[in-house]
């Protein structure tokens, strides 16, 4: 416990992050649902609804986009990874710009 703040170690005050993920030439469900798995594996509450019916592939046949999508996803993964090892409660807004997706998450 830090004697000064009176937290432990091991938790960050409460925050607010900021994420974006864009890939054109997704459609837009098929980030969302992406996103949406990422957002539930790692116990995030969200204001997304999945989409069942929708196409599940991460990838438009442009391999530099494809591999720089991939690379962008990972990265948003190892954020996730971070906040749930920080922070207990996690909630995040989910924003459609209609090619990709604007997060912003309150920790505590």
């Amino acid at each position: 416990m830090n004697m000064l703040t009176g937290m432990s170690e091991s938790h960050q005050p409460p925050a607010n992050f900021t994420h974006t993920l864009i890939h054109p030439g997704l459609p837009f469900t098929t980030l969302l649902n992406c996103v949406i798995m990422l957002l539930e594996a790692y116990n995030v509450q969200h204001n997304g609804t999945r989409d069942l019916t929708a196409e599940m592939t991460m990838e438009t046949g442009n391999k530099n986009m494809d591999d720089r999508f991939t690379a962008d996803y990972l990265s948003f993964k190892m954020f996730l990874d971070g906040l749930n090892r920080d922070y207990q409660e996690i909630i995040c807004q989910l924003q459609g710009t209609g090619t990709g997706l604007y997060m912003t998450f309150q920790c505590r």
